[in-house]
């Protein structure tokens, strides 16, 4: 029971520690005049999926203490992918329609899927190698490359934003506190697995990966609170490019990654599967509207009853 309370701690800190980064990162972005759109995919999709990235850091780096935690870096990488497309995106379906445009799926929506296909393809052999590594993260800089050369117009910059070192040094707290959770957070799955009996795939799926997904509900919330429906499609879509990618391709640099065979005949194609539907919820029309959202949902459910066998661990 400490363990699942450590976790949540390390999961909150996640969470706090994120909003600190992305709030004064976004400052120094507008005090420099960069424009929305590199805002919006450079800072908030990749801020928002820091704790993935910094969790798989974390685990990677302990791989070489001898304890193999390639299920927990795999298992929250394509756990937050389900949490952001399916969950986050039903729940905030919910709540307004949402839909985008012909060239935002051919774009960004294509590119989520080629993301996933990449990663099944350099995964078949069972590992992920340091040079599997590096393709996957060279096809994010690549994705950021596409984005940035889309970008027509220039900012000019805003002299009324944060001071500059102000934003410098919070941004570097920030850093500090996501670095120690996600360290926490790493720990207490291990110790979890090992006193429910469970798999380490299983935990960081359906707990770590759920949990590291709420930076984007809270900002899909905002931004339809602030009637900005295209900023929540753009931002959960971008942030399953990066955790489909990021994550795994920068642990595997660090140290090989051994991929289970449950992740490639179970999650991925279903993950696969779930982002093409997805997609098509918000690019055919009427968009997606409250019962597409619910049909969201209970996919989410399902594959997470599915995943667990259904069974609730006891917290004795």
């Amino acid at each position: 029971m400490f363990s699942l309370l450590l976790l949540v701690v390390g999961i909150a800190g996640l969470l706090f520690s994120t909003n600190i980064v992305i709030g004064n990162a976004t400052a120094i972005a507008r005090r420099f005049g960069w424009s929305d759109i590199v805002i919006g995919i450079v800072i908030l999709a990749v801020g928002t999926d820091l704790p993935e990235l910094v969790i798989s850091i974390n685990a990677s780096v302990k791989n070489f203490q001898g304890h193999d935690l390639s299920p927990v870096i795999i298992g929250n990488a394509l756990g937050s992918c389900f949490g952001q497309l399916v969950f986050t995106l039903g729940i905030a379906g919910l709540f307004a329609r949402l839909t985008t445009s012909y060239e935002n799926i051919r774009r960004h929506g294509s590119f989520a899927v080629i993301s996933l296909v990449l990663l099944f393809l350099v995964a078949l052999d069972g590992t992920i190698s340091r040079l599997d590594g590096a393709i996957l993260t060279v096809s994010f800089v690549f994705y950021l490359f596409l984005v940035a050369r889309g970008d027509s117009g220039e900012e000019a910059p805003d002299t009324q934003a944060s001071g500059t070192i102000q934003a410098i040094l919070w941004l570097i707290v920030g850093l500090i506190i996501l670095t120690f959770s996600a360290d926490l957070a790493v720990d207490s799955v291990v110790v979890l697995a090992r006193n429910w009996q469970v798999s380490e795939a299983v935990i960081s799926i359906v707990i770590l990966g759920m949990g590291t997904s709420l930076p984007e509900l809270s900002l899909a919330l905002t931004a339809l609170k602030q009637k900005r429906p295209q900023l929540t499609v753009g931002n959960l879509v971008g942030s399953n490019i990066f955790d489909t990618l990021v994550p795994i391709g920068v642990a595997g640099l660090i140290s090989p990654l051994s991929f289970k065979s449950t992740f490639l005949t179970f999650d991925l194609p279903i993950l696969l599967v779930v982002t093409v539907i997805a997609l098509a919820c918000l690019g055919v029309k009427p968009g997606l509207v409250r019962w597409r959202a619910i049909l969201l949902l209970t996919l989410y459910l399902g594959y997470a009853i599915l995943r667990t066998g259904g069974v609730i661990p006891t917290l004795a």
